[in-house]
């Protein structure tokens, strides 16, 4: 997902019987709203089993799944904070949230054709 779509992410985007997220929104951080996300369509994406397991744990009926300060979504600025001190106590080179999205989908892509990738290269 989107940083934004992240953002703007609420619980009854989640469907719990099968295990999808349907992001519907994205988080407009300028204007402070929720926003169509982008290509102006929903999609459907599939939760990992620990994915699942843990937002499960946290589940509620509204309200954002991602909160920052008083329930409202995370700012731009405390996202970027949140993994620049995630990477450095891994050890790993200061990445962003648009790079996670491009890993991902690289190592999924490697995972349909059978080629497995090594993650050193954090």
């Amino acid at each position: 997902m989107r940083q934004g779509e992240l953002k703007g992410l609420q619980w009854p985007s989640l469907d719990w019987l099968t295990r999808t997220v349907a992001v519907r929104h994205s988080y407009d951080d300028r204007g402070k709203t929720l926003v169509a996300p982008k290509n102006n369509r929903t999609r459907h994406i599939p939760l990992d089993i620990d994915v699942y397991t843990m937002l499960y744990r946290r589940k509620k009926d509204t309200g954002y799944v991602f909160r920052g300060s008083e329930s409202r979504p995370f700012t731009n600025y405390r996202m970027h904070y949140a993994i620049r001190k995630l990477c450095k106590k891994a050890g790993f080179r200061t990445i962003g949230w648009h790079t996670l999205r491009h890993t991902f989908a690289s190592h999924l892509a490697c995972a349909e054709c059978g080629t497995v990738q090594n993650l050193s290269h954090f």
